[in-house]
């Protein structure tokens, strides 16, 4: 896999962060979390272990969509961080919006949130806006069998049983966070590979949301659902 301009800048600042002895933590021999422990990195990424995902039903289209294509579905080797109280460093949430064009019933929701150790899975949720930061949660999922960090391209699927209706024009975010039964987890959200900025936010510990606007390389992820009018 060709690696993305914006992805060998990043790994080669995580190397000299090594070499330099001011990483922020390490999870396990070549995963390392920097700037403050808000992004992980792979400093030996597996390009060859190819996964995919399933296709998207037919029946379905995009609300929002970052996502890449064949074996760059997003970047393999590094994310924003999501880490449970126990993990070095501390709990981190990472979250960022999305605004639909039209009205939807929301149906599924593709994100490329991978597993660096401890225990494997993570607390996805859909939440309101809360004057530019995640508000209260809508929808909360449990995800387990999150594929390995340092890999591409198998997402984790977030399914609706019964649709949400998502407003025209409106803010929502999706929130990445650890609960009771995954403190010791340590996870990365892995960044796209289109080179796609928006805004991100990110909580250390009990803190408030520290919200980056229109300026972070977003996570990969994607919305689908029916139009609703």
């Amino acid at each position: 896999m060709k690696r993305s301009p914006i992805s060998s800048m990043l790994l080669g600042a995580a190397m000299l962060l090594v070499a330099l002895g001011t990483l922020a933590a390490q999870d396990r021999e070549g995963t390392i979390r920097i700037n403050g422990g808000s992004m992980t990195v792979a400093l030996h990424a597996n390009p060859q272990q190819i996964e995919q995902s399933p296709a998207d039903p037919a029946s379905l289209v995009p609300i929002y969509s970052d996502l890449g294509t064949g074996t760059t579905v997003y970047l393999p080797n590094i994310g924003w961080s999501v880490t449970g109280p126990q993990v070095p460093g501390g709990k981190v949430d990472s979250a960022t919006p999305f605004t639909p064009k039209r009205n939807f019933n929301l149906i599924l929701i593709k994100a490329a949130i991978l597993t660096a150790s401890g225990t494997n899975g993570v607390r996805l949720s859909l939440n309101r806006d809360n004057n530019g930061a995640p508000g209260t949660a809508i929808r909360i999922w449990n995800l387990v069998n999150l594929p390995p960090f340092g890999a591409c391209c198998k997402l984790d699927l977030a399914r609706l049983k019964k649709t949400v209706r998502v407003k025209k024009g409106v803010q929502y975010w999706l929130v990445a966070s650890t609960d009771k039964a995954t403190q010791d987890a340590s996870d990365s959200w892995n960044m796209n590979s289109r080179s796609i900025f928006g805004t991100v936010g990110q909580r250390f510990g009990n803190g408030a949301w520290q919200v980056t606007k229109n300026s972070a390389l977003l996570p990969a992820f994607s919305v689908l659902g029916r139009p609703a009018d």
